[in-house]
């Protein structure tokens, strides 16, 4: 066996040292990108799904109005605001949205899904007969950050809801860019 002098040992000394720092570094660098993943993770969860709730007839107005979906089944993240009825991009990203309106066939119906006040998609159902009707509709948008998505109901027209929670507004995001 080799006997290590105290001379050769300093020397092991600052090749030690070094190292150790570039274990720090490594280390700080590593769990600096875990955390700003696991950030990432955080903000990607994004989805609500409410209904207008037990309403009955809501409508007709002289002037369009934005409507508020009371009831939330989910709102992870807190994007909706159920007290206002809109919908506010936290992530830039890609989002998908889905709505649904009823209302009794006798009277028309016209809900838009508006983004930043520009229409993307909408549904009307003529007022033929006397039976209740559902129309939907969906689409995926790309949204900045504060981007806003929120649905109205034009005027002179009805929209039905009541605990089968049959007029809805629901969204989340599908990946952030």
């Amino acid at each position: 066996s080799k006997k290590i002098s105290l001379r050769q040992e300093m020397n092991f000394i600052p090749k030690i040292k070094k190292a150790k720092l570039i274990f720090n570094n490594w280390l700080q660098r590593d769990l600096s990108f875990l955390g700003r993943v696991l950030l990432k993770a955080e903000e990607d969860k994004v989805a609500f799904a409410a209904t207008l709730g037990n309403t009955g007839s809501l409508g007709p107005f002289n002037t369009e109005i934005t409507l508020v979906y009371k009831d939330v089944f989910v709102n992870e993240g807190h994007a909706y605001n159920p007290t206002t009825g809109i919908f506010t991009a936290f992530v830039k990203g890609v989002y998908f949205f889905t709505f649904s309106g009823h209302n009794h066939s006798s009277k028309p119906m016209s809900l838009r899904l508006l983004k930043n006040g520009q229409q993307m998609i909408t549904v009307y159902n003529h007022p033929r007969g006397g039976r209740y009707e559902t129309a939907s509709n969906s689409i995926s948008l790309t949204l900045e950050k504060g981007d806003q998505v929120y649905m109205r109901l034009r005027e002179n027209t009805w929209v039905f809801d009541n605990e089968n929670d049959h007029t809805s507004f629901s969204g989340h995001l599908l990946f952030s860019l």
